[in-house]
């Protein structure tokens, strides 16, 4: 038995329509709200944010890993630090825009507090340089179940998790002015590359009743997380192509498994994004019945 968002107790039969739900996040929320470079990348974000409400009892993630979730972009006013404001909203445990954290910061939070980590002006953060040395291998190491930080004092040893969500936003010169030093980070992430709208295309500016009604969304993904953890702990979900394997498919998996709890079209969805942002293999966009229009129009024999 679990409590509905607006407090009445539902039956346990009676399940949160998954596929409607992130249709509501995508559309009415995210994508309204934000403008994304390509519907796989709105796609993404919005199953990214759906996975970190799957967490056990003590508000672990169930999964194996967790994609750190990348929004970059080569200008700023693109968008990418609205998108992490957005994501605040209705993930779980979120405590603000972190900038400049400490390696020891970054540890008490997701061990303690087991926050979902937003960090922007990444690219000053991760820039050249070795000072944040430590904060770099809690964000490679925490991307794995068995990730911890092993310290010692007194002759006493004792290892901290630091599993956990990571969004992060900043501009794309540090993937370019880091060389190696970031190599093994960025296998680690579902890229989004933010582009910057101007004029009629900007998104809409929020309104106080969106901030009251996103505390509902936010409800109805908590409910819904609570009834299909299980099934995505277990999941195997298959992967949209031969060529994944390793890391990439470690980080995919959890957004996929999310997408098949959901069901609706989001199964295909979800692998049409992995294609596209992972494999960089964009949908078929050609329009073949236009195409043979065009073609029977001009087909004869007779000439």
């Amino acid at each position: 038995v679990v409590r509905s968002p607006g407090g009445t107790v539902a039956r346990p039969e009676q399940l949160v329509p998954g596929d409607q739900l992130l249709d509501l996040i995508r559309d009415g929320y995210l994508g309204f709200f934000a403008r994304f470079p390509s519907p796989a990348a709105l796609d993404a974000v919005t199953l990214w944010a759906a996975h970190t409400h799957m967490r056990d009892e003590k508000g672990v993630l169930v999964f194996r890993a967790t994609p750190r979730l990348g929004l970059f972009s080569s200008e700023p006013g693109s968008g990418k630090g609205l998108v992490l404001e957005l994501l605040m909203d209705i993930v779980p445990n979120c405590f603000g825009l972190d900038l400049e954290p400490t390696q020891g910061g970054l540890v008490h939070t997701l061990n303690d507090e087991h926050a979902t980590v937003m960090l922007d002006e990444a690219d000053i953060l991760l820039g050249a340089g070795s000072r944040k040395e430590g904060v770099r291998a809690v964000l490679n190491g925490g991307t794995y179940r068995h990730g911890t930080i092993l310290n010692a004092k007194g002759g006493k040893t004792n290892r901290v998790p630091v599993f956990g969500p990571v969004a992060l936003a900043g501009l794309d010169v540090m993937e370019k002015d880091t060389g190696d030093k970031l190599k093994a980070l960025f296998t680690r992430f579902v890229k989004i590359r933010m582009v910057k709208v101007t004029g009629a295309a900007k998104p809409p500016k929020r309104t106080p009743k969106s901030y009251e009604l996103v505390v509902q969304v936010k409800a109805w993904l908590e409910l819904w997380a609570s009834q299909v953890r299980d099934e995505v702990a277990a999941a195997v979900p298959e992967m949209p192509d031969e060529d994944m394997e390793g890391r990439t498919e470690d980080i995919w998996a959890p957004l996929l498994a999310v997408a098949d709890a959901a069901g609706g079209d989001w199964p295909d969805r979800a692998r049409a994004a992995c294609r596209e942002l992972a494999l960089a293999r964009p949908g078929d966009t050609r329009d073949l019945a236009a195409e043979f229009a065009e073609f029977a129009g001009s087909f004869s024999f007779g000439d």
